[in-house]
């Protein structure tokens, strides 16, 4: 009699372990946008195509056209990139705003 009971047990745990597994298996891509002042960012673009012709990330979406740069974001699924506005460069110094002027 005990033999059922635990094959039940089994059997209802890896139904459930299949069932809530199954939410991972999608591999369509969804796309999501989003609206910011203007511009309308896209899932389904880079992070410089997003940023690119938005004169308030100019300075950072130019650091990020280094070819290193891309190949590593390229290389990556999900990475977490925190974006700074020009703004964000105003209390660097002079040698070191240049020199991200000239990268």
């Amino acid at each position: 009699m005990k033999f059922p009971k635990v094959f039940v047990t089994i059997l209802i745990f890896t139904f459930s372990l299949t069932v809530t597994a199954q939410k991972y298996k999608k591999t369509e891509k969804i796309n999501i946008t989003k609206d910011y002042k203007g511009a309308t960012f896209n899932s389904n673009n880079s992070l410089v195509e997003n940023l690119n012709g938005i004169e308030e990330f100019s300075i950072f979406t130019k650091s990020l056209s280094d070819e290193s740069i891309q190949k590593l974001m390229d290389s990556n699924e999900m990475i977490t990139v925190f974006v700074f506005t020009n703004s964000s460069f105003n209390d660097l110094p002079k040698k070191t705003k240049d020199s991200l002027n000239n990268s």
